[in-house]
Parts: structure tokens; sequence; C-alpha cells
């Protein structure tokens, strides 16, 4: 029998809906497939989201159906369909399933007995079937389809001979053409080292890469769509097929929140109450899947109340922790600049970072501002406050790294689209030497990885003004150069031990907490008390307020004799070099001149380098 030529699909089969109804990707796998690119995909990013079915789950006629807003799959299936696709859905725990996931058997029982008919007749070599033959044929197909929950291997062979006879017979139920959809492909075959896959998993690998490179299936008119939460969840070799195509399905948009707020705020029969306007609600709601706004309204639905801002907060909390886990947390700082004491300077410059960050004006936004300084000067304390003041989302990076293959990538991945989603955040990275250590010659491939990412990610224009990463961290020595430079975390603002002013200020605060009226103090006392606290770092000082509190506590009283007493009896913690080491340090990042305290004022960044030099050599 002779071959038949695959028809291509021509773009009118995809132009049926106007190009405003297809989400993005869809749209990138049309084009993509047409052109004929590309006819193998993997979808990645959020694949577990609703998507809008206008026109295929309901028509334009009645936007307010039920069923307008589906998961990928049903949206996949049902656009496909529309062009006539016949598309089978595979995933490793239920099987082999034919046509739209709906509660129609009878239409799903018409794909699958046309299929069947379909394959019994289509011998792959072409020749006349008896009768016999062809009840063997269709006996096969129905033990494949029931063993395709159990079989995975033998389901992918199955899989990659229906492509076959679809190149070799393109008539009946496939005569419009062939889509595969692998729902859950990483569990199909995950990334491992080849020296630890089982055999079965190295069998699997080996028939994907010889299905998706073999020069006949790529001129053909088959499609297999691969489904999967990152692309580091999927085995590095697959990923890296010359002809695989890397489709992301990002978070969705302001328009698509606004349009789902829209319409879903009109599925109940009761008025729900919202602080916000349903625009504002919008914009409020960045980064957020459509699942998680449904579960907004349900909640105020349950409660017959207001959807407000601490709701939207709490169920992006819950977001970000079942897709990063631990990996970050959202904060709320409590205190704010007013509860900042001395630090003049730093609050004249932080108020003007402010008021460039106001703008929304990603020319003169930072992208990340270092934060060096010696260990308890107050570096999280004062940059808490401002992040809090910022009217933006505050998030607190933790560990990223994990101790299984191929998981740090993946973690990355997800964080990175929803940092991106959500835009307008700061990224509090405090002791920021642990996460962006130095790389050096025996850094390992997957940490260097998650170096250059972050970097990549950090220099992306995109994110300018949207993304401001904050690097808090005693040993500015300790991060590499690329990550100080202009451009990523290019402007230094240490934090110092106060002093002149500003320390005076300080200690007044501290005995004011210790309910002591420093108003009393006569000039020689105030003197006194400077002097002996000289050596006291900001973190010392929490110590002098229980002391001081405790003393009235026991006498009753706190007169300026009782005050010097505790604190000529407190000693400071011996990290009086340690702390040297790590302000010489943030003298030599600092990038404002104004921020430089008296003590070295007269300093060169010459003479300080000379200092470390000879702190080095003694250490």
């Amino acid at each position: 029998m002779q071959r038949q030529t695959p028809k291509p699909c021509t773009p009118e089969d995809f132009r049926e809906i106007e190009d405003r109804e297809l989400e993005p990707f869809f749209r990138e796998i049309a084009d993509r497939f047409l052109s004929r690119q590309s006819n193998q995909f993997l979808l990645t990013g959020n694949v577990s989201d609703l998507f809008d079915g206008l026109g295929i789950s309901c028509s334009a006629d009645e936007p307010d159906n039920a069923h307008r807003y589906v998961g990928l799959e049903r949206y996949l299936a049902e656009r496909l369909e529309r062009r006539g696709r016949l598309v089978i859905t595979y995933n490793i725990a239920r099987g082999i399933d034919f046509g739209v996931e709906t509660s129609d058997k009878a239409r799903r029982n018409e794909c699958y007995n046309a299929l069947r008919e379909f394959y019994s007749k289509a011998d792959r070599l072409g020749a006349m079937m008896s009768q016999k033959d062809i009840d063997k044929r269709a006996a096969k197909f129905d033990r494949s389809v029931v063993e395709s929950q159990v079989y995975s291997f033998l389901t992918l062979r199955f899989l990659e001979e229906l492509c076959l006879l679809a190149r070799q017979r393109r008539e009946g139920p496939i005569s419009g053409g062939l889509t595969i959809i692998v729902k859950h492909a990483e569990m199909l075959l995950p990334d491992a080292p080849l020296a630890q896959m089982s055999d079965i998993d190295r069998q699997k690998l080996t028939l994907l890469t010889e299905w998706f490179t073999d020069p006949e299936f790529l001129e053909s008119n088959e499609q297999v769509i691969l489904v999967a939460p990152t692309m580091a969840s999927i085995h590095e070799t697959l990923r890296r097929l010359p002809h695989m195509s890397m489709t992301g399905v990002p978070l969705p948009d302001e328009d698509c929140r606004r349009a789902f707020i829209e319409w879903y705020s009109g599925q109940f029969g009761q008025e729900l109450k919202l602080q916000r306007s349903k625009k504002e609600l919008a914009e409020l709601t960045a980064g957020m899947t459509l699942l998680t706004i449904k579960n907004l309204f349900l909640q105020a639905s349950y409660r017959d109340g207001e959807i407000d801002e601490a709701d939207i907060l709490e169920q992006l909390n819950r977001l970000l922790v079942s897709e990063l886990g631990d990996k970050i947390e959202i904060v709320k700082p409590a205190h704010s600049m007013d509860d900042v004491v001395g630090a003049t300077a730093l609050k004249a410059e932080l108020k003007r970072v402010k008021a460039l960050l106001d703008t929304r004006d990603p020319k003169v936004a930072p992208v990340g501002i270092l934060v060096p300084g010696p260990n308890g000067a107050g570096k999280t304390f004062v940059f808490e406050a401002w992040a809090a003041e910022c009217d933006r989302l505050v998030i607190v990076l933790k560990n990223l790294r994990s101790m299984y293959f191929g998981q740090t990538d993946a973690i990355f991945e997800k964080l990175r689209s929803v940092l991106e989603a959500l835009g307008n955040v700061i990224i509090f990275i405090d002791e920021a030497d642990t996460v962006f250590t130095k790389p050096g010659g025996n850094t390992h491939e997957t940490e260097a990885r998650l170096f250059g990412n972050l970097i990549k990610m950090m220099g992306n224009p995109r994110n300018r003004g949207k993304i401001i990463w904050l690097l808090l961290t005693a040993r500015p020595d300790n991060l590499a150069p690329d990550l100080k430079r202009s451009g990523r975390a290019g402007l230094h603002l240490p934090v110092f031990d106060p002093e002149g002013d500003d320390r005076r200020a300080y200690i007044d605060f501290i005995l004011s907490r210790a309910q002591f009226d420093p108003s009393e103090l006569t000039e020689a006392q105030r003197d006194a008390i400077e002097e002996r606290t000289k050596e006291l770092s900001p973190a010392d000082f929490n110590e002098v307020v229980v002391e001081l509190r405790s003393e009235r506590v026991l006498t009753g009283t706190l007169t300026f004799e009782q005050v010097e007493s505790v604190i000529g009896n407190i000693l400071p913690s011996q990290i009086a070099r340690q702390r040297r080491w790590q302000t010489l340090q943030a003298y030599m990042e600092c990038s404002r001149k104004s921020l430089i305290p008296p003590s070295l004022a007269d300093s060169t960044r010459e003479s300080v380098e000379r200092e470390l030099q000879n702190m080095r050599i003694n250490t």
C-alpha cells in the first residue's frame, strides 16, 4: 500500500476564534506547529490553574455560563478538537483517555470506537487483513488501553504506533491530525542521573528520544504536548532535544484576573462586599492563580463578609507555601521608620530612594540595595521598617537549595515565575553572604547554576522597578563582585554604629525605655554614660534596657548612680575585632559619602585597605 503524505494544517484551522480569545501559550503552540518549527511541546508553569473557555465551554452570548473557566487539559483538548484533531490524553496513574474530560460518556465512547476501528484495520505494513486479524488488532487495542494504567513503557510504544499509523493512513478519526497530551510528564520520566535510573526508565527515555527525533515524525501532522509544573522536573535529555519546544504558561495578568473577577462575582446569589473596586481587586491579587482568587470569593461567601487585604495576603501566602514550601515567606513588619532612632543620614537617603520608587519609573529605580554593616548595628530593623513603608509586598528569601537532584532548579523556576508575576515586591535577604556565596573552583554545578540564574533575574531589565532586592550582610567581602556592581545590587547603603548626635539620641531612647528621664542628666553625667557605653553596639543596648528595668523592679527606683552602676557592670561581647573588620568592610562598600560616620570621615580607601591587610596578617 502506498504511503499517504500527510496534508499540512493551514492557519485557517487555528483561526476559528479571534486571537483575543486564545491564551498566549496556545497561540505560541499554534504558531510553531503551523510554521513547522516543532510538533513536540513541553508546557510548564501555571499548568494547574483555570483558563478562559469563552467560545468553547460557553458561547459569547452566554458569558456567565458556569463552565466558562476550565482546566488546562480540557482547554487544550476542546480548542484542538474544534479544529478537527483527535485528542488523546495520558497520565501514568489513570492511563489513556479519549477526547475532552467531561461526563459526556457517549462522546468519549464514540471517539474510542472510531479509533478502535481505525486501529484494527490499519496494519502498519499495509497488508490486506482477514476478519480474524482485524479482531486480533481490536483486542490488542482494548488491552493496550486497559493496561495503560499499569504499563507505562508499553503505553508509550502504543502511542508511538498510533502516530505511525496516522502518518501512513490519514483517514477516519485522525484525518484532521492526532494530538497526544501527556499529563504529569514529570512523573513519567523525572530528571535523574542516568546511573540512578531503573532499566524501565532508561527504556522509556530511549523510546521517547528516538520517537521525538524520528525525521518522519518531525515532518508529520502529529503533535505531542507534555505537561509538567517545571522544566527542571523533566529529564534533561528530553528538555535538550533539538525540536522540543519549551512553552511557559504564565500566571494570569491583570486583564485575566479582572475578567475572572467580573465573571465569578456574578456567580453568587448574594451580593459580596468588596472593600476595593473590582479593578483594584485585580491589581491587589497580582501573583495569584484564578483558583486562588476563586477561594477568596468562596471564603467571603461562606462568612457573608468582605474581601479585605488581609484575606488577599493570607491566600497569597498559602499559594506561595504550596508552590515553594518554606523557601520564601511574606512578612508585614510591625514597625516603621518612626521607630528608627538616630541614623539621620541613612533615613534621609532611604526617604529619597522611596520617593524614586513611588514614581514607578524603572529608569530611576534601583535594582538592588546592598546593606553592609557590623553585627548588631540594626541593619534588619532599619530596612524592615523602610520596606514596610514602601507600599510593596515584602518577601523574605530563604535557602533555595535542595538535597535532591534537580530540585534546586525546579525551586528557582517556580520562584522566578511567582516573583515576576507579583511585581512591586521587595526581596529581603538577611545574611546574604550565605545565600550568595562567592563561587569558587570547588563550587558544585548546581550551586553555580543557581547563582547564575539569580544574577540573571536581578539584571533582567523587565524586572527593574518591580522587584527590589535588599541584601543585608556583615561580610560583603564574601559576595561575588558581579552581584555588587551597577545594574544589580549597585546601591550600597551601610548601617554603622550611631555616633555623635545620633548616639546621644539613641542613648536617650534606651534610657526612656527603662523609664528613666534623660532630661534630668547634667552634661557631665551624659558624658559619663557615653564614655561607659562607647564599646556597646545597638544590639548590646538591649541587655542594658533589661538590666535597668530589673534594677527598677528590685529597688523601686532608678537614679543616675544606679544607671551608672548597672552600665559599668556590663561587659561588651568579645567580638570587638570582628566588628571592626565588618565596619571597615562596610566603609569600603559604601556608595554615599554622607553615610560615612565621623570616626571614619578622615579615612581613605587606601588607609582602610592597609588596616584590613594588617588585620588579615595578624589573624
